[in-house]
């Protein structure tokens, strides 16, 4: 599920849409970028307001915002985003990595106390600050890398969230890994024996 949610440029479904709103009506379209489309701002807007008033269907209202670029979603498109950060009955995983994608650092910051005890979605609140270019969360995530193997598990559980951080350092370490001679993966074909090199599969996620 998280594997799938994170192909962000970052982010790649499409929603079909049916709404209308004359212009000026909708508080918060007006700091839109003049090279946003007033459609692409009224989508958002009708996805947002789905988050909060629908939170069964998060995970599809998640990808299909997915399609928009960071510099389409204005100052009170985040403020929603915040909203739904902070309230426990609808915060989750994917909404916690898409505030980092939409740079939404302050409010991350403040959800991550709440969230001391629950080990998972405290890795995804740093995930989401290195995302944001928090100095601290990436050079802790760089020194944790530095203690991983690289094998399937990694493969197929972190490197998807690395890819995600688009951090220099980050994506640095990651190439150190392509030129390794570490053979710690098994083939594709499960009927092939022995182990290959990572690399590909590293290079393939970037």
């Amino acid at each position: 599920m998280i594997a799938d949610f994170l192909r962000f440029p970052l982010f790649s479904t499409l929603p079909v849409w049916v709404c209308f709103l004359f212009p000026g009506s909708n508080p918060g379209l007006a700091d839109f970028p003049p090279s946003v489309g007033f459609s692409d701002s009224l989508q958002i807007e009708t996805l947002l307001d789905q988050l909060l008033s629908d939170p069964t269907q998060q995970n599809q209202t998640l990808k299909a915002l997915q399609k928009f670029d960071l510099v389409q979603f204005s100052n009170f498109n985040k403020n929603k985003v915040t909203n739904c950060l902070l309230n426990p009955e609808i915060v989750s995983k994917e909404l916690v990595l898409f505030a980092g994608f939409l740079n939404i650092k302050e409010s991350l910051i403040t959800l991550s106390p709440k969230h001391r005890n629950d080990k998972p979605f405290l890795q995804h609140i740093n995930l989401a600050l290195v995302r944001t270019g928090d100095p601290e969360k990436t050079e802790t995530l760089y020194r944790n890398l530095l203690k991983r193997s690289v094998n399937d598990d990694f493969v197929y559980e972190l490197l998807p969230l690395l890819v995600y951080t688009k951090q220099i350092k980050i994506y640095d370490w990651l190439l150190t890994m392509i030129v390794s001679d570490e053979k710690n993966c098994h083939p594709a074909d499960a009927e092939t024996a022995g182990h290959i090199n990572c690399a590909y599969r590293i290079m393939e996620a970037l």
